[in-house]
């Protein structure tokens, strides 16, 4: 298998991650908790096989794939390096690793998601600007049709 191309869905290994997939349980958000995440991980669908030592023991194990390629990418690690360290143990010892990972990476991101949710005033200022900013454009792109077409005294 080639290195992450797309996150599929922790419930079926051959369809993409997706927020409009009815299951919460078949992705993680960004505004997950630590312990939805961990709880996730650990229900997210594997075979009974151990993880294999080479690449080539991936072959038609989507889900196995699926979770070693995302632990390779949030560690910028290659495949084989996660194989060759994991090889031959099971899913439950590297789902624990995995969600050490993905709980460092996104728990920051989904903190300041939540703070700057409730400071409503910041995102106030924040649309105000970008609606200033937003008619300005509109506004130049305007005179410049008008002027193309004709419209020269047009003024604002």
């Amino acid at each position: 298998p080639k290195e992450v191309a797309r996150v599929m869905s922790l419930r079926d290994g051959k369809r993409k991650m997706s927020k409009s997939e009815d299951s919460d349980q078949s992705r993680i958000n960004l505004k997950d908790d630590k312990d939805l995440i961990d709880q996730k991980i650990k229900k997210a669908k594997t075979d009974a096989e151990p993880i294999p030592s080479d690449v080539k023991g991936l072959n038609n194990r989507h889900e196995a794939t699926n979770l070693i390629s995302i632990y390779a990418s949030l560690n910028h690690m290659s495949v084989d390096k996660v194989l060759r360290e994991y090889g031959g143990k099971n899913f439950s010892t590297f789902k624990g690793k995995l969600s050490e990972s993905l709980i460092e990476r996104i728990c920051p991101i989904g903190n300041e998601i939540k703070k700057l949710l409730k400071d409503t005033n910041y995102l106030n200022k924040i649309l105000v600007k970008g609606s200033k900013k937003a008619d300005l454009i509109a506004k130049n792109n305007l005179k410049e049709i008008y002027e193309i077409i004709g419209l020269t005294k047009f003024t604002w």
